[in-house]
């Protein structure tokens, strides 16, 4: 119907509601919300720390997630002002679970950081939150996805798929 960038695009999501389209392009530091029905740009998401490579928004709850190279930044889609800010460098794919204070799962070459909730407001940007569990993944993950129920997670890479618990943090 339209095309909204020129050139590679290395992430998509779109809000769930439908109305918006975020991108990311991996060169730029602003991820981009676009209103998918006419192609125009409604806005965009100002203050991410690096270059944004991978968006995502929260199914139930008010919030929109971009990962860095240097950090993952979350908005709150309600003001758009930054709530949180989370070390983890490089995440290339992000999910968050359900309910109105989700997780965060995000993955980078090191691994997947685990988040288990987001905060508000923003801590101190200049030293971003740690994780609060971690699952090793020598190589990285290539994609990730929860469960509905927020109690699985699946990741894949080039060599295997994996569901992993999070309560155990252990794979099948």
């Amino acid at each position: 119907i339209w095309q909204a960038h020129r050139g590679k695009i290395e992430s998509a999501s779109f809000a769930p509601d439908g109305r918006l389209l975020a991108t990311a392009t991996g060169g730029i530091r602003d991820p981009y919300l676009w209103d998918p029905t006419t192609g125009k740009l409604a806005r965009k998401a100002f203050g991410a720390l690096g270059k944004v490579k991978s968006v995502c928004f929260a199914p139930h709850a008010p919030l929109f997630a971009a990962g860095t190279d240097r950090s993952v930044t979350v908005w709150r889609t309600d003001s758009w002002l930054i709530t949180d800010e989370l070390a983890l460098a490089y995440a290339y794919e992000l999910a968050f679970g359900s309910g109105e204070d989700p997780l965060l799962v995000a993955s980078s070459a090191e691994g997947i950081g685990i988040w288990s909730s987001i905060r508000t407001p923003a801590p101190d940007r200049s030293r971003p939150r740690e994780r609060d569990r971690r699952i090793s993944r020598p190589g990285g993950v290539a994609a990730l996805h929860l469960s509905p129920d927020g109690q699985l997670l699946a990741t894949s890479n080039p060599e295997a798929a994996q569901v992993w618990s999070l309560d155990t943090l252990k794979s099948n």
